[in-house]
């Protein structure tokens, strides 16, 4: 029979749930939901989502100057949404406004199609509560 001392079950203790942390610490990150060609989505800052071979990453919004409920604007105002193409530092901007809404993402365009909550006058809208809505449509081969 062994004998083990205090101070070598403690150790051996300590590295166990080392280990067992570690493991957990890294199952933490999630999968990229798969979506399909010409089906809208949500997504909140830092969910990806997977079409066919792409990866897109929801950064957040850079910028929401839409014309806040309850207020009359002349313009309507546009967001910014930031977007990151795969595990890549590569990112690009989409926004909200009509003609500006579509970007190529592999090969697809993501359009914009909303983002939510709408502003309203005199609240302002913390950076985790914004969801867009988007689509990956595809690209014509000619």
């Amino acid at each position: 029979m062994i004998r083990v001392s205090g101070d070598v079950v403690r150790l051996l203790a300590s590295l166990a749930i080392i280990v067992v942390t570690g493991c957990a610490y890294g199952a933490g990150k999630a999968e990229p939901r798969i979506v399909k060609a010409e089906e809208s989505f949500e997504l909140s800052s830092g969910e990806s989502v997977r079409i066919e071979q792409t990866v897109v990453r929801f950064v957040g919004v850079e910028g929401d100057s839409r014309c806040p409920e309850g207020v009359q604007c002349i313009w309507e105002g546009s967001a910014t949404l930031r977007f990151a193409l795969g595990e890549t530092d590569e990112t690009f901007t989409v926004e909200t406004s009509r003609g500006k809404h579509t970007v190529v993402a592999g090969k697809y365009h993501l359009v914009a199609e909303s983002l939510s909550p709408y502003p309203k006058q005199g609240q302002s809208i913390a950076p985790s509560s914004y969801r867009a809505t988007l689509r990956f449509k595809p690209i014509p081969v000619s």
